[in-house]
């Protein structure tokens, strides 16, 4: 078979972007996670834990974002490397990521502190009932707004903090049905992420976001060419 033809060919292609999901959930792990995976055990855990949460802190929802930027270039036929669109995403994207990722942190912190407060008093008064269900509430529409804000921080460029909380809280609602189709494969890969760890590995990451830049390319691709400049 003529390489140049192999190379053109659809099983070449799909294996092609197989390889570059492999590897980009590789650097997830590499600049996110790799002081846990390999710190010697000779050090103290509470200096391994320590470091590996700063790591985490600093680098992993940024990362994610990164993976989401270079999957965008991928369906755009803007780049088909690895590496150093990445590093490039990771370097544009930082700072409003790492911003976004300790509020969102600071956000889960309180609402899971809410959360443990009112169950254990949930049948102390109707007020601890109600605050249950109110802070199960927020905690959905968190998740929704969660699987569009990092599409909405790759799409949309010089916005303020509150803006990117407005526009996915905007765009998860936008389209309910496609946000509850997103959130459940979310759901489903973290499952299996847990089940089988292999997975995880491999997949467990770039996967489900090669899914959701997948399934909202269109409406965003056209909301945000259309408003460019705006």
């Amino acid at each position: 078979m003529n390489s140049t033809k192999f190379m053109n060919s659809k099983i070449y292609r799909i294996f092609d972007y197989i390889f570059r999901l492999v590897l980009l959930n590789f650097l997830i792990f590499i600049t996110a996670l790799s002081l846990y995976l390999f710190l010697p055990e000779s050090i103290p855990n509470w200096i391994k834990d320590t470091l590996s949460y700063m790591q985490m802190g600093l680098f992993f929802f940024p990362s994610l974002v990164a993976t989401f930027d270079v999957i965008k270039q991928y369906e755009e036929n803007k780049s088909t490397a690895i590496f150093r669109p990445f590093f490039q995403s990771l370097k544009k994207h930082y700072k409003i990521s790492f911003l976004m990722g300790i509020g969102i942190l600071i956000i889960s912190l309180l609402l899971t502190n809410s959360i443990t407060v009112f169950l254990q008093q949930f049948q102390n008064g109707l007020i601890n009932v109600i605050g249950f269900f109110l802070t199960v509430s927020v905690i959905l529409v968190l998740l929704f707004c969660l699987v569009h804000l990092p599409l909405v921080l790759v799409y949309f460029r010089g916005l303020r903090l509150i803006d990117y909380g407005k526009l996915s809280l905007i765009w998860a609602f936008r389209d309910f049905v496609l946000t509850l189709m997103m959130v459940v494969i979310v759901v489903f890969v973290l499952v299996t992420d847990f089940v089988f760890p292999y997975f995880l590995a491999f997949f467990g990451i770039s996967l489900p976001i090669y899914l959701l830049v997948k399934m909202t390319f269109k409406s965003y691709a056209i909301y945000s060419e259309k408003h460019k400049g705006v």
